[in-house]
């Protein structure tokens, strides 16, 4: 086991100050969702991808110069399907060239067929300490048809397994609007969630991507499929249900016990600054929006070539910044300070919206007062409506 001295200090001081992700693309198989960049029994690249990762590590940290993590999340893909002396390497290089708090959360996703209590012992003593578990529904049918691994009791038996080798934030993804699925069913999901003591959870509604197997099925059998209304019936059932075991709403598709809400995905809804690290990842940094390379190829050719693999950037304007501290910031309960919105846009949408606030107070969607602005629960469904009127 190793404990890098930079990787556990609790200073705060350094003004550089972003939130790292880093991607794994590769995974055992796709599942009948997805649409992401991830390459399905692809072992023989993982290597060549590994050692990259460690490479675009250290150019990034040439670039930013020294820094604190906010925070760190590993995500996929299928991170539990890092081979654990690659997951421990991208550890102790990240250790090496940033500083990481010790009570900065530092995060990993995982399917649960692969956790296993040396596993969870491992990625524990690498310094994780909070788990993302991509369970999407306990039921065994349920996530057999949309492409899942896992049984009912896998799902179960890594919950346990995890929080007995020390993890207390393991965080659960359910998904709602899956064929066959019931208010019943979730009412199921959710008993478990009880039972096991789940402190946060993400709930999203299934998307029918283009060039995805459910897209197919969906195309084929549409009847198999919940309509819009029944969709959206489900997704209010499980915000109940979140509601009756203690987890509280704070971001449209997000629960939580006190003390647990993401701190990683809360740097994404705020817009603070985070970087991307490997295939397709994604950055925002002093102001720009960054977009690593989507080809594996071409990703591993400029690495080798001591190049951030970065093919677009923009640097926001006031107006696009606004815009999108909008569409990020409305997501959340706790909504947006319009000083905030003065401060990093120097627009003034309570006095420069007013009519457009009233419009929508009154129509139920939102609530203002000299402080802030959020959504109502009506709000937070018809959200498109809202940013219609506030960006027009």
């Amino acid at each position: 086991m190793y404990r890098s001295r930079r990787f556990w200090p609790c200073s705060n001081t350094m003004k550089n100050k972003f939130a790292l992700y880093v991607h794994w693309p590769f995974c055992h198989a796709r599942c009948a969702y997805c649409d992401f960049r991830a390459f399905p029994y692809q072992e023989k690249r993982i290597p060549a991808y590994a050692d990259a990762l460690q490479k675009e590590i250290r150019l990034r940290r040439n670039e930013t110069g020294e820094a604190v993590l906010s925070s760190l999340y590993f995500g996929g893909g299928t991170p539990s399907y890092i081979p654990l002396e690659y997951l421990s390497a991208a550890m102790q290089t990240i250790a090496a060239h940033f500083v990481l708090p010790k009570d900065r959360e530092k995060t990993i996703e995982l399917n649960p067929e692969d956790v296993t209590g040396p596993f969870a012992r491992a990625i524990y003593r690498m310094g994780f300490n909070r788990v993302s578990l991509g369970v999407q529904t306990f039921h065994t049918g349920l996530a057999e048809y949309i492409g899942r691994r896992h049984t009912k009791e896998q799902a179960i038996q890594a919950v346990q397994t995890l929080q007995e080798e020390g993890f207390t934030n393991v965080s659960v993804d359910l998904m709602t609007g899956l064929p066959g699925q019931t208010k019943r069913t979730i009412a199921e999901d959710f008993a478990l969630l009880r039972e096991l003591n789940i402190p946060h959870l993400s709930v999203y509604a299934l998307t029918l991507a283009e060039h995805t197997r459910m897209h197919r099925q969906f195309m084929e059998k549409p009847a198999d499929f919940p309509d819009e209304d029944e969709e959206r019936a489900l997704a209010h059932f499980a915000a109940q249900e979140a509601e009756k075991i203690g987890l509280q709403r704070y971001e449209i598709s997000n629960y939580a016990k006190e003390g647990y809400a993401s701190q990683h995905n809360t740097s994404y809804w705020k817009l603070k600054d985070y970087i991307g690290i490997g295939l397709s990842a994604a950055s925002y940094y002093r102001g720009s929006h960054e977009k690593n390379t989507d080809s594996l190829r071409e990703y591993l050719q400029w690495i080798d070539r001591h190049r951030i693999p970065v093919i677009e950037r923009e640097k926001l304007s006031n107006e696009q910044l606004y815009t999108e501290l909008l569409l990020t910031g409305l997501r959340l309960k706790e909504g947006i300070r319009f000083s905030e919105l003065r401060r990093r846009t120097g627009f003034s949408p309570e006095t420069e919206k007013k009519e457009a606030f009233v419009r929508l107070r009154e129509g139920g969607l939102i609530t203002f007062d000299d402080r802030r602005m959020g959504l109502t629960a009506r709000g937070t469904d018809l959200l498109d409506t809202v940013l219609l009127e506030l960006l027009d």
